[in-house]
């Protein structure tokens, strides 16, 4: 099956010392870039990552000055696919995926994902965790936050706040132009955008979840809600403010290193 032009894995990365090096071996054959966003770590994190582009493996390295969540380091990361389409060394139908640093994502599950997203014609495919090992607790508030999140994206949401995507890299000139961004909220914005401009996505495809790790709490319904519909406001009313912040932000709170 005839591939994307390039296959970019963007991985947001907070003290994960123990996994990092696991996870990036993982995707070194699976994608034809790895662009990390290292969020502030203070552990060994850059260290090692450092020493693994010495040992000869490939990819890009962009540090942010300070820790700044989640969301402000895929916003990082999105800004700069989104200066590299610009710039011309990317297009719009390569491959971006976001995939988390921790293990929790499997990137053995990338290339039916890619196969799935071509066959189906589709700018974005969302994955369905199974989400077995979650806590009753954490099942109930997911499901609470995709009914509620499903209803302002104007479809069916099943897990929308999965951090597992791949998509278009065309898409994400949009997201930056709409998105808030805070804490955990990006996957959720992300959803109702692409699904109020006309993009056409999908979570049919299912993950497993090899074990349980979760950073949100309660007051991340809140705020996952509440950006929900501050994206959907935005699109609806044409309210594009946030590309030229985002795009400004990357210049000043990121360096970015690159393997030789």
């Amino acid at each position: 099956m005839k591939r994307p032009m390039r296959t970019i894995a963007l991985v947001p990365v907070f003290n994960e010392a123990p996994n990092i090096i696991n996870v990036l071996t993982e995707l070194e054959n699976l994608v034809d870039e790895i662009l990390i966003v290292n969020d502030g770590s203070w552990d060994q994190t850059e260290k090692l990552i450092m020493d693994w582009f010495a040992r000869g493996h490939g990819g890009r390295l962009l540090s942010l000055n300070r820790n700044r969540g989640h969301s402000a380091a895929l916003l990082s990361g999105y800004a700069f696919i989104d200066l590299r389409l610009h710039a011309k060394t990317l297009v719009e139908n390569d491959v971006v995926v976001t995939i988390d640093a921790d293990g929790q994502h499997r990137p053995a599950d990338i290339p039916p994902l890619l196969d799935y997203l071509i066959e189906h014609d589709l700018d974005a495919v969302r994955p369905r965790r199974s989400l077995a090992k979650y806590t009753r607790y954490k099942r109930a508030g997911n499901r609470f936050v995709s009914r509620v999140l499903s209803i302002m994206a104007g479809q069916r949401l099943a897990d929308a706040m999965s951090g597992f995507c791949v998509q278009k890299a065309g898409t994400v000139v949009p997201v930056l132009e709409y998105v808030t961004g805070w804490r955990y909220s990006i996957p959720g914005e992300i959803a109702v955008i692409l699904a109020r401009l006309g993009y056409r996505s999908s979570d049919e495809p299912v993950v497993e979840i090899p074990y349980f790790r979760s950073h949100t709490r309660l007051r991340d319904v809140a705020i996952n809600l509440a950006l929900g519909l501050a994206a959907l406001v935005r699109v609806e009313f044409g309210l594009r403010s946030n590309r030229h912040r985002s795009l400004q932000a990357i210049r000043h709170v990121a360096s970015e290193r690159r393997a030789a």
